[in-house]
């Protein structure tokens, strides 16, 4: 007898502790965190704890899903290593407190830096409100203050919920990766990186795009997603099901069908509402004869 165990694709996706996280951290000073992050940039954590530091950075990179850091990750940094927090290369570094008077001194400006016990931004660029755009962070900011102020005993449903706002953030502004990568004649997949960012109308969006797709983190998903497209028409020519799809895929699936269900909602409004403009019209007519 043969026995086919599917593992799932995601399986260390979700290790962090987002309840910990929002109760750490206010929603704002979070969504900083989380903007800067997805440009790639340079953020520092300071913590009494060693635990706190472990706990925060495995949470903020588990947001990411289904995107994946590129770059330097250092839970706890050494105090003999301090002067690694001057490279210049993105990084996720967290540094006891006791050594934070000694960093600050040798920081530039071009750094998040995040005091975890205080919940304080002891610095930042400057830009990093407006990252995100603004429809995307006031739905982010609703979804986590709901999380943060939910009884929850055993944590898990604001867990789920904390995770689910990024990745419906992540639908909304990636989720037609998939149509943007055409085939050309030598059967070669290519990424429409112009036709990808000018796919949504809002402006906000769009500039928000044009900074993301310039990262490592979204190099690497578009190589996923070529990789997926070719499973999928190998599958199809096979009269194969699909393997155990991905939850961003889930999730994809299921926003496009909430869009053609609210799309056909809104023809049929139209279409009443047409009618109703005749009939009144007519009744109009009559009027006049009267």
């Amino acid at each position: 007898m043969e026995i086919s165990v599917i593992r799932p694709l995601e399986d260390a996706k979700f290790r962090g502790k987002l309840t910990k996280l929002i109760q750490l951290l206010d929603v704002d000073l979070l969504l900083k965190v989380m903007a800067s992050q997805l440009l790639e940039r340079r953020v520092l954590f300071f913590s009494q704890s060693i635990s706190t530091l472990f706990d925060t950075i495995t949470a903020v990179l588990s947001l990411l899903y289904p995107f994946s850091w590129q770059h330097l990750v250092i839970p706890c940094l050494p105090t003999c290593l301090l002067v690694q927090c001057c490279v210049t290369t993105p990084y996720l570094i967290g540094v006891l407190s006791s050594s934070a008077h000694t960093v600050m001194e040798i920081l530039d400006n071009k750094v998040l830096v995040v005091d975890i016990d205080q919940a304080n931004l002891l610095q930042e660029v400057g830009d990093e409100d407006s990252i995100l755009p603004g429809r995307i962070q006031k739905a982010l900011r609703m979804a986590l203050s709901l999380a943060k102020n939910m009884t929850d005993p055993t944590e898990m449903l604001r867990d789920v919920m904390i995770s689910e706002a990024f990745i419906r953030m992540f639908v909304e502004i990636v989720g037609h990766t998939e149509s943007s990568i055409t085939q050309g004649e030598n059967e070669e997949l290519t990424f429409q990186k112009d036709s990808f960012c000018k796919y949504l109308s809002s402006r906000s969006i769009q500039k928000f795009l044009q900074w993301f797709t310039e990262t490592q983190m979204f190099d690497i998903f578009v190589e996923e997603q070529k990789s997926l497209k070719c499973k999928k028409r190998l599958w199809e020519k096979q009269f194969v099901q699909p393997h155990h799809m991905s939850l961003f895929d889930r999730r994809v699936l299921e926003f496009d069908k909430e869009s053609e269900q609210m799309t056909s909602c809104l023809r049929g409004n139209v279409r009443d509402i047409g009618k109703f403009v005749k009939t009144f019209g007519e009744k109009l007519k009559h009027l006049k004869a009267f």
